[in-house]
């Protein structure tokens, strides 16, 4: 009974040194979407982990999302390399409403991400007047919605970036299909950076 309950103990203390041995693992892959409200549909221009060459396809128009679950469209994936504790993502922009180009960046702490197997997970909302919402919602494990934002920030006016994506919508791919189903617009004052 004894060697019983030893080995019991045994297999308890290895199977949690193997699951803090998994939480461990250095995360090498981001999974990432963008989002946006559906009435402020967003071109993204440009899309950066750390300064690294996108790996994916840009300029990519987006839309909604952020208002439901799950918070983005398009799921894309990139390889990383190690990331460190703490790493920078920053994203270019241009709402379709408005016309108005914004910039915004925003430092992400890696522990605070919902990951799986080495890959984590970012929520990359694009919200009208320029905020940048980061999220990391975790794998559901039942019908209730959880959602989980680890950074925000204020974006910058690019007036160098500005288009009319408007005036000639058959320039920019899938626009045309969006803007048949596009009549409430939402166009909101730059956001204010807190001080």
């Amino acid at each position: 009974m004894i060697n019983a309950r030893r080995c019991v103990a045994v297999l308890i203390a290895a199977a949690c040194l193997s699951v803090a041995a998994c939480r461990a693992e250095p995360i090498d892959r981001l999974t990432f979407g963008f989002g946006t409200d559906m009435r402020a549909p967003v071109l993204v221009v440009d899309f950066r982990i750390n300064d690294l060459e996108p790996a994916y396809p840009l300029p990519k128009l987006s839309r909604g999302g952020a208002d439901s679950a799950p918070r983005t469209t398009g799921g894309m994936s990139v390889e990383t390399g190690p990331l460190p504790e703490q790493f920078e993502v920053r994203a270019l922009w241009i709402e379709v409403a408005s016309g108005r180009a914004y910039e915004a960046k925003a430092e992400i702490r890696r522990d605070d991400m919902a990951s799986h197997v080495r890959t984590g997970h970012l929520d990359i909302l694009m919200l009208p007047g320029g905020e940048l919402l980061v999220g990391s919602d975790p794998v559901p494990t039942s019908r209730e919605v959880i959602t989980r934002d680890i950074a925000r920030s204020c974006g910058t006016r690019r007036p160098d970036q500005d288009r009319d994506l408007l005036r000639e919508p058959e320039k920019t791919a899938r626009l045309p299909d969006m803007l048949t189903r596009f009549d409430d617009r939402l166009i909101a004052e730059p956001c204010e950076k807190e001080q």
